[in-house]
This record gives C-alpha cells, structure tokens and sequence, in this order.
C-alpha cells in the first residue's frame, strides 16, 4: 500500500503494459543501435530527474521558510 492510497485498476493496467512495452523496445533498440545509445539515453534521463527533483525541492523548501 502506498503512502498517497490506492492506486485504481485502470491505471495501474496502464502502468504495467507501459512498463512492459518499454522494456521490450528498449531491449529491441540496444540490440539494433547498441549499448552507447542506451548509455547515453539513461545518463540523459537520470539528469532530467535529478534536475526535476531539485528544483521541486527548492520550491518546497522556500514555501517552508
């Protein structure tokens, strides 16, 4: 069970075929195009989400103080 509650049926059916078809293609593109492509798309989208967790913590903590 999560913190925020129940995630719905719908949702959750969406999840898990976006989860599944992801890593089918994404297993199909490295084998087409290679290991570095994968390399540089991970290293691409971990700074996206670095950079999107910092700011929203910013935010958090200047409506804080």
């Amino acid at each position: 069970m999560s913190k925020i509650g129940i995630v719905p049926s719908n949702i959750l059916i969406l999840l898990v075929l976006g989860s599944f078809s992801g890593g089918y293609y994404g297993a199909h593109l490295s084998r087409l195009k290679g290991n570095k492509l994968i390399k540089k798309t991970f290293t691409i989208v971990c700074l996206f989400v670095g950079i999107s967790l910092s700011v929203k913590a910013i935010l958090i903590f200047l409506q804080v103080n």
